[in-house]
């Protein structure tokens, strides 16, 4: 919810189904360059790496991104999805969790332990008034002198996780993978049953979905896992082990 407040969208269609955002062309933020001509002002740099749908079927290569959110109830998840149809908003939608679908990891929120404006020391002997921000997770003071500030990515461009370089982006006050998730195990190591090579049927993905969390690529095509990210479905993204790195929803 943060990411849509920032770039524009009318909190009250935060939950709404069906297209939202067109009024401030929030697809065409969202949306790479080469993901029919989008502006990605966000630089959340979305790609057209389609789905796959319960009964197996490939859909909508070069036509939509199709993310899962953090909301599951029952046998199914929430989903956004951008999509050319509509490309200047973004579409929510709860579908079954054998659907395969991109997954994008952002940093968890501080829980909020001091209040705001109290007094504390940032431990900086260069600053004055120091006193908790408005999150109460982080003592700052008045610089004496002038200095670069940090935004939610704290510094860092990029983070290593299963041996793959993600890099990164600040969207508001939120730090975000700029690039879809391509791993193929939990956050612990542990391998996701997956299919990636020749040899794609319809039938397959169905057997692996309807087994328990399971991951593959479009087509199970290794360059599509390394140009548009893995596809996973909603049964690994509710998995307690979890997609992202630690920290990281």
């Amino acid at each position: 919810m943060g990411m849509q407040l920032h770039l524009g969208m009318n909190p009250d269609d935060f939950y709404s189904t069906g297209f939202e955002g067109d009024e401030v062309q929030i697809g065409d933020q969202l949306r790479d360059a080469s993901f029919a001509t989008g502006s990605n002002t966000s630089g959340f740099s979305a790609l057209a790496g389609g789905f796959i749908n319960s009964g197996g079927g490939v859909s909508s290569f070069g036509i939509s991104s199709n993310f899962w959110t953090s909301s599951v109830q029952g046998g199914g998840s929430w989903a956004r999805v951008i999509d050319n149809g509509v490309p200047d908003a973004i579409f929510r939608y709860f579908y079954d969790s054998r659907r395969g679908q991109s997954v994008r990891c952002m940093l968890n929120e501080e829980e909020v332990l001091n209040e705001a404006g109290s007094p504390c020391d940032d431990g900086d002997a260069y600053t004055y008034n120091d006193a908790w921000d408005a999150a109460g997770t982080g003592c700052f003071g008045t610089s004496a002198v002038a200095e670069d500030g940090s935004g939610s990515c704290v510094g860092e461009t990029s983070v290593n996780y299963h041996g793959y370089d993600y890099l990164l982006v600040e969207i508001g006050d939120q730090c975000w993978f700029r690039e879809n998730l391509q791993s193929l195990q939990f956050s612990n190591g542990d391998t996701i049953p997956n299919f990636i090579g020749p040899g794609w049927s319809n039938g397959y993905w169905v057997g692996l979905a309807n087994a328990g969390p399971a991951v593959t690529a479009y087509a199970a095509n290794s360059e599509n896992l390394s140009a548009f990210g893995a596809l996973y479905n909603g049964t690994a993204v509710d998995d307690s082990r979890g997609l992202c790195p630690s920290g990281w929803h």
